[in-house]
């Protein structure tokens, strides 16, 4: 985990919004955002999911990717107003 998530567990379900394959996440991330006072740890909402190797394709020229048993999307991501957080050994429940 990186210093957007203080170092913590996330659990998001419900997601308020969930990016197309053929979107761009890299528009999304920028779009919305999520505004916090002073040096608040909370999560308070934001993109979770997963970025693949081959996004890079979307910004630089690479070599095709190699075959997969199982196709893969380049990214993954879902927008959360609300999670589960575990910090410290304690569970969180975290609302915009």
């Amino acid at each position: 985990m990186g210093d957007w998530s203080v170092g913590a567990a996330l659990i998001g379900f419900d997601p308020v919004e969930t990016l197309a394959p053929d979107g761009d996440p890299f528009e999304a991330i920028n779009q919305r955002r999520i505004h916090r006072s002073g040096d608040d740890p909370c999560f308070a909402g934001g993109w979770i999911g997963a970025w693949g190797y081959q996004l890079g394709g979307r910004i630089e020229s690479l070599p095709p990717a190699p075959d997969r048993p199982l196709p893969m999307a380049d990214f993954h991501l879902s927008f959360y107003d609300w999670v589960v957080l575990l910090r410290d050994g304690s569970w969180w429940f975290e609302a915009l």
